[in-house]
């Protein structure tokens, strides 16, 4: 029999938001404007290295837009956005999924 849920039938990106975090920081990002690492652990309360490794993922899928490159980064006021047209085709492709492509 095969698995109930198999979330591999998920893009990369709407399986990002399945995770706790992660929903946390789209959502500090998306209501709060462009932040920094540091404001989102304060308002999310996780802890350092569980936001920088969601804030990684959620760039490296899309969703995430962060002010300067990967190597440009050391020492420097990075600040992160969302890509609010990534984010809606990761919530459509999660309605899909889970409504059967019912809207």
């Amino acid at each position: 029999m095969a698995p109930l849920i198999d979330p591999g039938d998920l893009p990369d990106a709407a399986r990002a938001l399945t995770d706790l975090v992660a929903v946390a920081i789209v959502h500090v990002i998306s209501t709060g404007g462009p932040t920094t690492k540091g404001d989102i652990i304060a308002q999310t309360g996780a802890s350092p290295t569980t936001v920088t490794a969601r804030l990684d993922h959620l760039e490296h899928v899309g969703l995430v837009i962060v002010s300067l490159g990967t190597g440009e980064r050391w020492g420097r006021r990075v600040v992160y956005d969302i890509d609010r047209a990534a984010v809606g085709l990761a919530l459509d492709a999660k309605r899909t999924y889970l409504l059967g492509g019912e809207t």
